[in-house]
């Protein structure tokens, strides 16, 4: 693409930081994977070469420039329709990511149809050391994505302080693909079947993305299925606002391809969970939906639980000379996130009304327990 670095953030003379300047809104990535920096690397050499080797996410990407009046920095952009007079626009630049991570983020969709290539390598953490005093876990041994984690925390804390109850308990959260191998034949060898009803392939479980984790009680030293009924209800009801779904619900059985499971819940972000929870639909349906808002088009507007908009597109691979780099659209002074969908696309959110932060460590609570529970059958 002529003048690489003409359709790059200048917030100086060199035209690096166009690349980099991505990163005041989440930050982590660079500083925390070498393999972010190996891909911040190769947009440096992209850029000194000409960008011969960028993928190009769409041919409909052409720069725009900032008015000279404007207090921002000298920005050249992705150019996307502004189909609005009354609000302010939403500056773009592009973010530098590996092809690969498609399969990687929280809204990343895995079913028996869409099956995941690999274990997360990344962002795993022990439920046990990183809960807070209203949560109880089976073991030392389950993990979950630290943003579950933190937001389940949230959760049971938002639950306690409802209800007075400090009794749920993460019975399964992460599990490799040889664990669910093992779980899927024994489920085979259990029933004589030649395929389960109950637990899903190797590959196929929402359980291998660390996102996912199921539900029992611990109460008064006894464990109890969690069946989302009486005070539990709770749950269920408030989880979105958490950025919870109940992934499998009892009127979508046609679509997930997975019994009603109450037990089972999954961390998409909150405002994806309002918008899913608002309209009925689950995640297979939500995927499909968002097709529809892509960057260069109307982009999908979902007010978070304080009246904040968060401005959401999907953006789709392209084939191209080199397929292992790519570049997404992102805000250029925004907060955003960007997550792989598992099926070829990316999907952005944008938070207008959040103010950028920096970045910060937090530790949760433990209440010192250790828990063992009895034996369980472990479904999906």
């Amino acid at each position: 693409m002529p003048g690489q670095c003409e359709r790059s953030v200048r917030l100086s003379a060199d035209c690096t930081k166009s690349f980099m300047a991505d990163y005041r809104s989440s930050g982590k990535e660079l500083r925390r994977s070498p393999k972010g920096a190996i891909a911040a690397m190769l947009a440096v050499l992209m850029l000194a070469g000409g960008g011969a080797a960028a993928l190009k996410i769409s041919e409909n990407l052409q720069p725009v420039r900032v008015p000279e009046d404007s207090s921002a920095a000298d920005l050249s952009v992705p150019d996307i329709t502004d189909t609005t007079t009354d609000k302010p626009r939403t500056l773009f630049i592009y973010e530098t990511k590996f092809a690969s991570d498609v399969h990687n983020g929280p809204l990343m969709l895995v079913n028996r149809s869409t099956p995941l290539p690999e274990d997360p390598k990344e962002d795993l953490v022990p439920v046990f050391s990183e809960k807070n005093e209203y949560l109880h876990v089976k073991d030392v041994s389950v993990q979950l994505h630290k943003d579950a984690m933190q937001a389940l925390n949230d959760l049971a804390t938002g639950f306690y302080n409802a209800t007075g109850e400090s009794s749920l308990l993460v019975l399964s959260g992460f599990r490799t693909k040889e664990y669910q191998r093992q779980l899927y034949e024994a489920d085979l060898e259990k029933t004589g079947q030649d395929a389960s009803a109950l637990v899903a392939e190797p590959g196929c479980s929402e359980h291998e993305t660390g996102y996912a984790f199921d539900l029992s009680l611990y109460l008064d030293g006894v464990f109890a299925d969690f069946d989302g009924t009486g005070v539990y209800d709770w749950v269920g009801k408030h989880c979105a606002e958490y950025g919870f779904i109940l992934r499998y619900p009892k009127d979508k059985v046609t679509v997930t391809g997975f019994s009603h499971e109450p037990w089972h819940f999954r961390y998409v972000g909150i405002p994806h969970a309002l918008y899913m929870r608002d309209h009925n639909l689950c995640l297979e349906e939500y995927m499909g939906m968002l097709q529809d808002y892509t960057y260069e088009g109307t982009h999908l507007e979902i007010p978070d639980q304080d009246g904040n908009i968060c401005e959401v597109f999907y953006v789709l691979l392209a084939d191209a000379i080199n397929e292992s780099v790519v570049e997404i659209p992102v805000a250029a002074d925004l907060p955003y996130t960007v997550s792989g969908n598992n099926r070829g696309a990316f999907i952005v959110t944008v938070y207008t009304g959040r103010p950028m932060e920096s970045e910060t460590e937090t530790t949760a609570l433990t209440d010192g327990s250790s828990e063992a529970a009895p034996e369980t059958t472990e479904a999906e």
